[in-house]
């Protein structure tokens, strides 16, 4: 499973296995069966998971779709969020005008930028991106 950084890198990677398995898509869609998909993935020389990890792109390619999208948002793992948020607040220079005796709370402040974001789950991990 990668980690992935930008939406871009899926919309890649879904691009790249449909170019490099046309015909064998083609013929899945054929299949009237798991075992005949699993035949054609074997004689194709693709493994289930790959196949698997190629449907949860897909599926998320799609539901994603639209705005900047297709041509690269940030991803940030919802570990990462609050850590995000504070970067993103610094280089857009919204914090540096704020007296140091001042505490931020960043985890209601990451809370409240949410509503700007969408966010899809992979293999575990929640991941925000701007919409």
């Amino acid at each position: 499973m990668a980690d992935w950084s930008y939406s871009r890198e899926i919309v890649e990677a879904v691009e790249d296995f449909e170019e490099d398995h046309e015909e064998m898509l083609e013929a899945i869609e054929l299949c009237e069966n798991e075992d005949e998909v699993n035949g054609v993935l074997a004689v194709n020389g693709v493994t289930r998971a790959g196949y698997d990890e190629y449907l949860k792109l897909q599926a998320i390619n799609e539901s994603c779709s639209g705005g900047d999208w297709n041509y690269g948002v940030a991803l940030v793992a919802d570990e990462n969020w609050v850590s995000y948020v504070q970067d993103m607040l610094a280089e857009t220079d919204q914090t540096n005008r704020i007296p140091s005796y001042i505490v931020i709370d960043w985890d209601a402040t990451a809370e409240n930028i949410k509503q700007d974001y969408r966010c899809f789950d992979l293999d575990g991990t929640t991941y925000w991106y701007r919409a």
